[in-house]
């Protein structure tokens, strides 16, 4: 169900917590535009910009 909702609407954001204790915590926030990769040339690139 994410995905199609990605696919219908790109603009995309998301957060990452790290949270200790309630006095010790991160947060990162990002956000960009959803882009959905199938072929394998494509993959292999992305995972080689994304360091993996």
């Amino acid at each position: 169900m994410k995905i199609q909702m990605m696919r219908e609407n790109p603009q995309v954001w998301f957060e990452v917590d790290d949270i200790k204790t309630m006095t010790n915590w991160q947060s990162v926030i990002a956000w960009g535009r959803f882009k959905e990769i199938s072929g394998l040339e494509e993959k292999t690139t992305g995972l080689t910009k994304a360091g993996g």
